[in-house]
């Protein structure tokens, strides 16, 4: 029952931000991009690529977090730094974007920080 709390824990504070960072993706796929410079392109998908990974570090490491009371060590503390790294690189680039592409990647690095705080006032309160 515990490990069904934490999933739905997870999946309310975090799919905001991945229905966001799914549409980044979409918008940019979509779009031409024939208008912006070569550098503006690569920084934009280089983010785009690293917030997919900030996510597939950051989640499992919250929901890690949530089933124990133990501090976080080891490997989820590595992981928990490279998605910090990870989630700076994709919102710093969220700007070379164009659009709606660039506000979808911007508000999926604030959607992040508002599902730690979300995760972290669940694990207190729990």
């Amino acid at each position: 029952m515990r490990a069904l709390n934490q999933s739905v824990l997870l999946a309310g504070f975090f799919l905001p931000a991945a229905i966001s960072l799914y549409f980044a993706w979409s918008i940019w796929i979509v779009n031409d991009h024939r208008t912006i410079p070569q550098w503006r392109r690569v920084a934009f998908q280089c983010g785009l690529v690293s917030a997919v990974f900030a996510m597939a570090l950051f989640v499992p490491s919250c929901w890690y977090m949530l089933g124990t009371w133990d501090t976080v060590r080891g490997v989820e503390l590595a992981a928990n730094w490279a998605s910090v790294g990870l989630w700076f690189i994709g919102l710093a680039t969220a700007f070379a974007g164009q659009k709606w592409a660039r506000v979808s990647l911007a508000l999926w690095g604030v959607l992040m920080v508002l599902g730690l705080v979300g995760i972290v006032s669940a694990r207190t309160l729990y």
